[in-house]
This record gives C-alpha cells, structure tokens and sequence, in this order.
C-alpha cells in the first residue's frame, strides 16, 4: 500500500450533529474499481460521499483514481483480495442523549383551595385542592430540585417534604396542608358601649359601628382608635368598597349613610326604601346590598344610588350576616333555621350550607366564608366554611352571644370581629 493510496473521509449521515468518521481509508492503485465498488456497498455511506471517492483522485486533481483494468488478449485482468476486516473503517457512534428526569409531588389538605408551587424559584405549577402536581420542565441527572409554596392560602400552613436535593431519578416530593393556631388579640376594649358593625379598608384601617355611641370609630394599622363620624341613628352593619367610602346602615333611623375614606359625608339617605336596615355588604362593582329586618328582604342600591328588592324571600327576616363575592352573589346568615343562603344576582334563593347556629359571616377571596357561630348555651366560636364543604375550627370560647359576632377579614387573612357583650374588638391571626 502506497501513501498516496490513503485517504480521510468524513460522511455527514441523517444530518445534524450525527455523522460517521472514516478513518484512513487504504488502497492501491491498481486496486479493480469493480472489487473496490463492492467494498463500498459494505459501509454506511451516502451517494454523495461515494461520488466525492470516485472523482477524487487517489494522488491529487480531478482525474479519476483508478485506471482501467489492464488486460491484454489471452491475459486475464489482474484480480485484488479485497481489504480484510482489520482494513475496514470504524465508525464511531454519536453520544445519545442525556438522560432527565421529572418532578411531581402529592398535595393533602387543601380542603378546595388553590395552591402555586415552584421549582427552583421559576418552573410554577397550580393546584385546586387535593391531588398530583408534576412540573413541566425536566430536569438533568445531578441537577439541583428545590420546591418552595408561592403564597400559603390564607389560614394555611403548607409543609414540603423532600423538597430539594439532586435529580438520579424521577423524584416525588409531598405537601401537606394544616391550619394553624388562631391567636386572639384584643384590638380595643375601652370607650365602646355597643359595637356592632365592622369593616377594614385596604389599608388596613377598621371601622366599627358603636350603636350606644351613635357613631363610627376608626382604628388604624398601629391600633390607634378615633371618631370617625358622629350623630349617626344606630349604626349596624358596615362595609367599605374599593375606593374607600365608607357605607353604613342606621336600624333606628332606617337610612343608609355614605362617608367617602376622609370622614366627610357623601350622603346621609344613600338609596332609601329601608325598614330596619341591619347589614350591609358592598361588592366590588360599588353596588350595596342591605338586609331590612323590618320588610324581611335583602335590597340592592346601585353605584348611582337607585334602589331595587333583591330578595323578598321569607327568611331574610331571620338573618344575622351578609357578604357578597366577586360574581354578586350574596350569602345571608338565618339564624332560625342554622344555615347560609346564597342569592343569585337574579334574586333566586338556593341553600348554600345548613347545620349549626351561624351569625356573622365574611367572605375571603379564595371563597371560603367565616362565621361567627354558637352552640346551646351561646358559647361563641368562628369557623371556616371551606369550598370542599368542610368545616375548620378556628376559635371557641371567644365570648359571642348568637346575636353579635359581626365579622370582617382583611388582605392578609386576619380577622376582626365584635363582640357586643363584653364591648370589645377582637383580632384573630394565624400563628406561624
């Protein structure tokens, strides 16, 4: 075998990054083109490549590399043992892919609730109650997991196990849900006679209707009490809308005021038509709904004033709270037969929960309601009506009669309540 009989060839095969590496391909010049054809039909070449070996000359330009077979009469043409194996080119595999790996998870405890969960503080996944989550980006052998919760839903704690660590295999980490402890603080206990309705703005401000007082009291985000309008007619129930403005219903002087967040009066007759206007609720549309005791209905004052009947259903005289979500449906606490009403925006009336005293409810975002109930002998407690129908116990033996406990929660999860018998302000918080 000659030096100018060597030749590197590399032939691209199924394209990309793929490919076969001939290694120096040997033979002779005299080599037959019809043994050398049938030694190429053995490699996994392309057209291409065998076209680029036939017209490349063994020893440079464009000439052909092999000469006609040279015969002459009565000689017959020389003949060439083609290569052994230990002559054939290897070829040298493409690396495979590398291999990855999934992470999925198992979720308790949510009771209905919606729950974000990440993985390495981006990859994000959603899940609404209990069930199997699984992360849509997959990870590499030896990459580094860590899976975190978002935001815990409100009166949640969230626990990861096996959250973080190094991907060898498909990993599963678990997420377990509980409630916490409440902690009960007392936000305000002096210089009130009969506080009955409350209210928090987005601020983080609590308004509360002092009915023996006749006046609405503001207690700020440091706790700091003061008048925030007076010479009202028996102020009940309250509400705040988006922008701040301030509603309040007077059973004795059957009106409903209107204070913007400064304390200066909008209105003091906002609507009318109201017989013993006790609650009130305001969604997020600034639309007002009030329960009259007297007339037994629940009535809607748009956000231009113009007053309608909502309900004329025969419990509303029985109610004892009212709330409203984000789509206008509004819910009313019945005391004489222990349950919670839902009001379509149509007026259609369909139960939404039975069993147990109730008396003031809130509405959270998340759509649980919390109420303020009671048993037998009028021992007070609040729970938590989850979407899953379930019922949570935050907080009993608070000192709620069954006809105060109005309710209110704010942006964080924490709830403020009065508590008309003993002339205080109540604040319940989850504990960490």
């Amino acid at each position: 075998m000659t030096a100018e009989c060597r030749r590197k060839l590399v032939v691209n095969h199924g394209g990309g990054a793929r490919g076969f590496l001939l290694k120096p391909l040997q033979f002779c010049a005299t080599l037959p083109i019809s043994d050398f054809m049938n030694y190429l039909r053995l490699l996994p070449i392309s057209a291409a490549a065998l076209s680029l070996m036939l017209t490349s000359g063994c020893g440079g330009g464009g000439h052909s590399s092999f000469p006609a077979s040279q015969s002459s009469a009565g000689e017959a043409p020389a003949t060439t043992t083609p290569p052994s194996s230990g002559d054939r080119p290897e070829i040298e595999t493409p690396p495979s892919s590398a291999a990855t790996f999934t992470v999925s998870g198992t979720v308790t405890g949510l009771h209905g609730l919606t729950l974000t969960l990440k993985n390495n503080g981006a990859d994000a996944v959603t899940v609404r109650g209990d069930g199997t989550v699984s992360f849509p980006t997959p990870l590499a052998s030896g990459a580094a997991y860590a899976v975190t919760t978002e935001k815990n839903p409100f009166w949640m704690n969230c626990a990861v196990s096996n959250g973080s660590g190094k991907v060898t295999a498909d990993v599963a980490v678990n997420v377990s849900c509980t409630t916490p402890v409440a902690t009960k603080t007392t936000l305000l206990n002096a210089g009130l006679v009969s506080p009955k309705g409350i209210a928090v703005d987005g601020d983080g401000n609590v308004y509360v209707a002092d009915a023996g007082l006749n006046a609405i009291l503001k207690i700020d985000f440091n706790g700091t009490p003061t008048t925030f309008a007076t010479g009202l007619g028996q102020p009940s129930g309250m509400a705040v809308d988006t922008d701040g403005n301030v509603y309040v219903a007077n059973n004795g002087g059957n009106t409903v005021s209107k204070f913007a967040s400064d304390g200066s009066l909008i209105s003091a007759s906002w609507g009318g038509g109201f017989n013993q206007p006790t609650y009130i609720a305001v969604d997020a549309h600034r639309n007002v709904y009030v329960l009259n005791h007297g007339a037994g209905n629940v009535m809607k004052i748009d956000s231009t004033g113009v007053t309608t009947v909502l309900s004329n259903h025969m419990d509303m005289g029985a109610a004892v709270g009212l709330t409203v979500d984000a789509d206008g449906f509004v819910y009313a606490s019945i005391s004489s037969n222990g349950r919670i009403d839902k009001i379509a925006p149509d007026g259609t009336v369909t139960i939404w929960r039975s069993g147990g005293g109730v008396a003031g409810i809130t509405l959270a975002d998340d759509g649980s309601i919390y109420a303020v109930q009671y048993d037998a002998t009028y021992t007070g407690s609040v729970r938590r009506l989850l979407p899953d129908s379930s019922v949570v116990n935050l907080a009993s033996g608070i000192g709620f009669p069954y006809f105060a406990g109005w309710i209110a929660i704010d942006s964080h999860g924490d709830l403020y309540a009065t508590d008309t018998y003993n002339g205080a302000v109540i604040k319940l918080s989850a504990a960490n």
